[in-house]
């Protein structure tokens, strides 16, 4: 159920950023038990100076471990971390930019168990 609830929720999210085509489109960092998400831009441009969110790649060896990291307004932080991440996560994580909307599920031991990304020029503050 969660899943669907989180791949409506995208989409609905995606939907209303495609209607407000030329408007700038702000979106806080926020998170939960299961969830981190937030705008690039938005927490980088936020007048509270705290917030910040972002997933990167460590490569070891043969190994990859991607990683996100998100810090709301009120300066609380949520980090998820896949020591196996499938190569869409990767690329998912490798498109990230200043125009970018992240949203990461997390499961109960911490683990980023989707990773999903939206690049849009609405998301630049």
């Amino acid at each position: 159920m969660k899943l669907f609830q989180a791949l409506l929720a995208t989409f609905l999210f995606s939907v209303s950023v495609i209607a407000s085509a030329g408007a700038t489109f702000s979106h806080d960092v926020d998170f939960g038990d299961d969830f981190l998400h937030g705008g690039v831009s938005a927490a980088d441009k936020s007048s509270d100076t705290k917030q910040y969110i972002g997933c990167y790649i460590n490569a070891f060896q043969s190994n990859n471990v991607v990683i996100c990291v998100a810090r709301n307004a009120s300066g609380s932080s949520k980090t998820c971390m896949n020591t196996s991440p499938t190569e869409g996560m990767l690329n998912s994580v490798a498109s990230i930019s200043n125009a970018s909307f992240i949203s990461a599920t997390i499961n109960d031991s911490g683990v980023c168990t989707r990773i999903l990304t939206h690049s849009n020029s609405a998301f630049i503050e």
